[in-house]
């Protein structure tokens, strides 16, 4: 995935499950910038509130850049994971790592001028 938009412009108007999903997703890139297993980004994404259907969750997977997949680790030994694809997990890290990214300020696209 290639962003077109600076993550600064459309960060602080998503939802806060989805902010919060990809916040904790961000650290799990870091830490394996491969893949997530399956059990671990489910439980995540529970406690986020993202999998609160199914459909929702299937966007939120296609949208970011995730797939399932069964990863052969051996014999008899496959990893059931959630790979992260394309560029968009390095540069939401990045992103991360900047003061825009805590949302001091609200959401441009929500606000009215009066």
């Amino acid at each position: 995935m290639t962003l077109y938009e600076p993550m600064s412009t459309w960060w602080c108007c998503l939802r806060p499950q989805e902010r919060d999903t990809l916040t904790v997703l961000a650290a799990a890139w870091f830490v394996n910038p491969t893949y997530i297993h399956r059990d671990v980004y489910l439980a995540l994404i529970a406690t986020t509130g993202e999998s609160s259907s199914i459909t929702m969750l299937d966007w939120f997977e296609l949208h970011y850049g995730l797939e399932h997949q069964e990863i052969p680790c051996g014999e008899d030994c496959i990893i059931d994971a959630e790979v992260f694809l394309g560029d968009f997990w390095a540069q939401l890290y990045t992103f991360s790592q900047t003061d825009d990214f805590v949302c001091t300020a609200p959401c441009k696209n929500l606000t009215f001028p009066l």
